[in-house]
């Protein structure tokens, strides 16, 4: 009593290959099975008069089946097939120990197979088709990642080089106004003495892009000229920040820290030819 004994074709049909059912497992000769779980909702029971089947494309649960079954294939199908009265697409067939759906029927999705001649295609193992598609995932997670990768990268590099125009811009503007400034200082230059004048200093300032500037001032004027002349002079070339240093006897020419601006001579300058270059200052350097 409260129980229903199905035969074990029936109960595959209600609960597929997954469904948990008891008594014989299909394999067997008993006549029925008691369900452990609830059938469907609800069981549709029509009396039609079904189609002679043509085709039926079958396919294996497990990738093995095609392996194990081997030669006997078709004689195998061909005694699951005949024990059968009809077919109905999403039924299960059992051949050996093996389970088949009936994926695709012809002409119809319910046919008879009583004296039929059933042509029978095997398509791909459902174990197949799920590996296919984990690894149609996986190339497209690996697609959509490289993708994603691209599309950051694309953006570091835009922000890379935006960065660096606006580097550019500013190194230009820079540049531009020294270029400008140099005008005016070398406007209020005080007059160069002449070539061979007494108690004067032929001053050889080398840029760091190779150029050479000369020009003469007196030992006795202000450092301030010289300076002055320097930073005109290398508008174009010098970094942002330097300082202006004497080759021989070394001395770095720096403007006073307050008061009274000191004399050439005062400087470490001497008469004849002074060699003087420019050494690029980094962060930190004037601290140090």
């Amino acid at each position: 009593e409260g129980q229903a004994a199905l035969p074990p074709a029936v109960a595959l049909a209600l609960w597929g290959p997954d469904g948990e059912w008891g008594g014989d497992d299909g394999g067997g000769d008993a006549g029925g099975c008691a369900a452990r779980t609830s059938p469907p909702a609800s069981v549709e029971v029509r009396y039609r008069l079904l189609p002679r089947g043509e085709r039926v494309v079958l396919q294996p649960r497990a990738a093995a089946f095609q392996a194990e079954v081997g030669p006997g294939m078709r004689e195998a199908l061909e005694a699951a097939l005949g024990a059968r009265a009809t077919l109905t697409e999403g039924d299960w067939v059992r051949v050996g120990q093996h389970l088949l759906r009936v994926r695709e029927l012809h002409p119809d999705r319910q046919v008879s197979v009583l004296d039929a001649e059933l042509e029978a295609d095997i398509a791909a193992s459902l174990e197949t088709e799920e590996r296919i598609g984990r690894e149609e995932s996986e190339a497209r997670r690996r697609l959509e990642t490289l993708a994603a990768e691209a599309l950051e990268a694309a953006r570091e590099a835009e922000t890379a080089a935006a960065a660096e125009a606006a580097a550019a811009e500013a190194e230009l503007r820079r540049r531009q106004a020294r270029t400008q400034a140099a005008a005016g200082l070398l406007a209020r230059l005080p007059a160069e003495p002449g070539r061979g004048a007494a108690g004067c200093a032929t001053c050889l300032l080398r840029l760091g892009d190779g150029s050479r500037h000369t020009r003469r001032f007196f030992l006795d004027g202000s450092l301030q000229p010289l300076l002055e002349w320097a930073e005109a002079s290398g508008a174009a070339a010098l970094p942002e920040r330097y300082n202006l240093v004497l080759q021989y006897p070394r001395r770095t020419l720096l403007p006073p820290q307050g008061g009274q601006w000191p004399s050439l001579a005062e400087a470490g300058l001497v008469e004849g030819q002074n060699v003087i270059f420019v050494e690029a200052l980094t962060v930190g350097d004037d601290e140090a």
